[in-house]
């Protein structure tokens, strides 16, 4: 069973990704100097509502991946996965203690936030290289650019702007923080790409159907194809 070992192989390394990632957004959080954009329209929600912060960052994510669904992006596993379980994650980090709070000082929350950051770049790296699919506010991205022709850092830019605003008016918490995280996160993630030699143009997400196709195949004794399986357990170790 070939195909399943494959897609096994990139499973574990998106839920790698993910769970760096949640551990990364609860340092930035527990770092108290403020919050990137979206971290701070999650924290808004959750002081506007019932939802903890991890179960805001789901609500978030799944309005976001209807909008993607309804403009026909390109969604795969990964995709529906990332809401879900980063959000699941990030809720049992911040109530397990794993993460001690600070007190708000600056020199030690931005070495919390740096340290942040660096995981935040290696969890992009390991979920975007498994290739089943983009993030859902990534996929947002893609359809602004696409349907707008204005480049993404301004569609980003927009976007981010206007999370940031109401997780200002919903009470999400704003400080020096937000500021480092947004414009030192950018470079950082570049700088572990760099690293790590990855290509993120190099990647090709697979949709459901992808996904579901090449597993049936694999169900049904056929063997893949050399392009196959290059596509397939190649997309998780792409770096160029």
């Amino acid at each position: 069973m070939r195909h399943v070992g494959i897609v096994g192989k990139k499973l574990l390394r998106l839920l790698l990704g993910f769970f760096v990632l949640a551990l990364a957004s609860a340092v930035i959080k527990q770092a108290n100097i403020g919050l990137g954009p979206w971290d701070a329209l999650h924290d808004g929600i959750s002081v506007q509502t019932p939802l903890t912060y991890g179960q805001a960052s789901m609500a978030a994510g799944l309005v976001i991946v209807v909008i993607d669904f309804l403009c026909k992006e390109r969604l795969g596993f990964g995709t529906l996965l990332n809401i879900f379980v980063i959000g699941a994650l990030v809720d049992v980090i911040l109530m397990s203690g794993l993460v001690p709070k600070l007190d708000g000082s600056l020199l030690p929350g931005c070495l919390y936030g740096l340290v942040g950051m660096v995981l935040m770049g290696v969890g992009i790296w390991l979920y975007i290289s498994a290739g089943m699919g983009a993030g859902p506010r990534d996929s947002l991205m893609v359809i602004l650019t696409r349907r707008t022709g204005v480049s993404v850092g301004i569609c980003r830019a927009g976007v981010e702007g206007i999370a940031l605003v109401l997780g200002w008016l919903l009470g999400g918490q704003i400080g020096v923080g937000t500021i480092l995280f947004t414009l030192a996160g950018g470079p950082i993630m570049q700088l572990v790409f760099r690293i790590v030699k990855f290509d993120v143009k190099g990647i090709h997400h697979e949709t459901f159907a992808d996904t579901i196709r090449f597993l049936k195949q694999g169900f049904a004794g056929e063997q893949p194809s050399a392009e196959e399986a290059a596509s397939h357990a190649g997309t998780a170790g792409s770096t160029h």
